[in-house]
Formats: structure tokens, C-alpha cells, sequence
């Protein structure tokens, strides 16, 4: 039986660890390199503390993720070839990273809701 893997992400410090520890595996695995990981790390800590417009709420640690489930399901289609690393040293995985993170689908999980 497996056990479910889980972080304590309680104060924005132990999300933004949590956080850079995936970008670390994922660099030490050699999917994706540390920096453009990151890049989505502050993507999700700017939206999680960012101060929402009048009548709406802060985005939630569910709406990231929520957000985080649909790159990676932007990135699975993107990357049906293959994710390891090619002869020429690029990297399928993070080119799918970069599109995904700008693609409207994923960012709008990112919103403030009105509340």
C-alpha cells in the first residue's frame, strides 16, 4: 500500500519549500532545469499573495492547485513523445513548461473570485 505524499503548507514560507523542492526533484531527475520550474513557483506564490481587486476574494491554496493540475495536464498532451531529455540537451518537458504556463486555461485558475 502506498501512503500519500504530503507537505505542510500551512504559512506562504512552507508553500514557496514546498514548492522549490519539486523544482529540485524534477531538476535532479533532469526533466526540467531548476530556474524554469521556478518560474512557475513565482507564478503561483505572486497569485496566492497578491491583494485581490474590490469584491473579490484571494486566490486559494485550491485554485493553485487547481492550477498546477492543469499544466500538468497541458504539459501531458504537449509531451506525448517523451519527456527525458534529448540527444541535442534540450528539454521536451520544460518547452511544454513555458507554453503551459502561459496558456489561458491554466492562468485562469489563478484569478481572484468575487466574493
Amino acid at each position: 500500500v502506498q501512503k500519500e505524499i504530503s507537505a505542510d503548507v500551512s504559512t506562504d514560507l512552507l508553500l514557496q519549500n514546498a514548492l522549490t523542492r519539486r523544482s529540485l526533484a524534477f531538476d535532479m531527475h533532469r526533466l526540467v532545469n531548476f530556474e524554469a520550474f521556478e518560474q512557475w513557483t513565482r507564478v503561483l506564490i505572486r497569485a496566492f499573495q497578491r491583494e485581490p481587486p474590490s469584491g473579490h476574494k484571494k486566490v486559494t491554496l485550491e485554485q493553485l492547485g487547481s492550477a498546477d493540475k492543469e499544466l500538468f495536464r497541458y504539459i501531458q498532451r504537449e509531451t506525448r513523445d517523451g519527456i527525458r531529455m534529448r540527444a541535442d540537451g534540450s528539454f521536451p518537458l520544460q518547452e511544454a513548461l513555458q507554453q503551459a504556463m502561459a496558456a489561458p486555461e491554466v492562468r485562469l485558475h489563478l484569478q481572484p473570485l468575487q466574493g
